[in-house]
């Protein structure tokens, strides 16, 4: 088992257009980030280096965010990282000194992915939509630090899921949307794909395109909640998917031993419900 030290928490600010870092050991907010006009940050994935990836409720945005100055990218060449921060006073009173996202070199990525050049015919044929009312509502992490994102609801993007790739090369010199490149590098269509179970049995896929949060268990299979009456299993890699019958669910994650925990979203009388991916039931 490997343990990642980050000891960062990021908490998106509905309604704020700002995402905050926090020193989880010391419980002090250390940096806000502005993500933009017309983002209202909503889900939030965190890679192994302690990087963030932020969907935005509206629209087909998605932001990606260093979590310190090693990591970020001297883009005017003048040896310093021009960022955000917080700092404090020796009463411990707070000054938020945050820059437009444009000019925050820690700011990585503001926009929606572009279709790598060589990711597979389906992912060109089905680049990320940039006309969605309603934003990207899906986001995990791979173990390659990869993202996944995808769902929503009302038509957009129902049933699609991408995989998105950070790429940087600190070697060369900056170059806007070259070097560092934020690409689409596969896709997929759920309901298209093979309905196979992880155990080799036949499953059914009922989607109606209310995707509403997605996690990876260890196996590096994607489930996802949903706002229908089913969940969602995905396996990336071998193309298949599954879902479930349950009631409406909303936040999601993965423990470890690999069950699946749902938020509720409304009414039945539950805070929660654990899935079981061995015996296929619901609690």
């Amino acid at each position: 088992v490997n343990v990642v030290d980050v000891p960062y928490m990021w908490v998106a600010n509905a309604g704020d257009n700002t995402v905050s870092k926090h020193d989880s050991v010391n419980s002090v907010e250390m940096a806000r980030y502005d993500v933009g006009d017309g983002c209202n940050p909503s889900r939030t994935a965190v890679n192994s280096t302690g990087a963030v990836w932020v969907n935005c409720r509206e629209g087909s945005r998605t932001i990606h965010i260093a979590p310190n100055e090693s990591q970020c990218i001297d883009r005017n060449g003048d040896g310093i990282i021009q960022t955000s921060n917080v700092t404090y006073d020796a009463s411990g009173n707070k000054t938020v000194n945050q820059l437009n996202w444009q000019d925050d070199e820690c700011v990585l990525f503001n926009g929606t992915p572009t279709v790598a050049n060589d990711a597979p015919q389906d992912a060109k044929d089905n680049p990320m939509p940039t006309n969605c009312t309603i934003g990207l509502r899906g986001l995990a992490v791979r173990a390659d630090n990869t993202a996944i994102m995808g769902g929503g609801q009302g038509g957009c993007r129902d049933g699609h899921m991408w995989q998105v790739k950070f790429d940087y090369n600190p070697e060369l010199p900056y170059e806007h949307d070259v070097n560092p490149a934020i690409r689409v590098v596969d896709h997929w269509h759920l309901p298209s794909l093979e309905h196979t179970y992880r155990d080799g049995s036949a499953c059914s896929f009922d989607y109606d395109g209310k995707a509403y949060g997605y996690a990876i268990d260890q196996s590096q299979h994607v489930w996802v909640s949903s706002l229908a009456n089913h969940i969602s299993w995905v396996d990336l890699d071998a193309r298949r998917s599954c879902s479930f019958p349950t009631n409406t669910t909303y936040g999601i994650a993965v423990d470890y031993a690999g069950r699946i925990w749902f938020g509720n979203w409304a009414g039945g009388g539950a805070v929660g419900r654990i899935f079981e991916p061995v015996t296929k039931t619901m609690h």
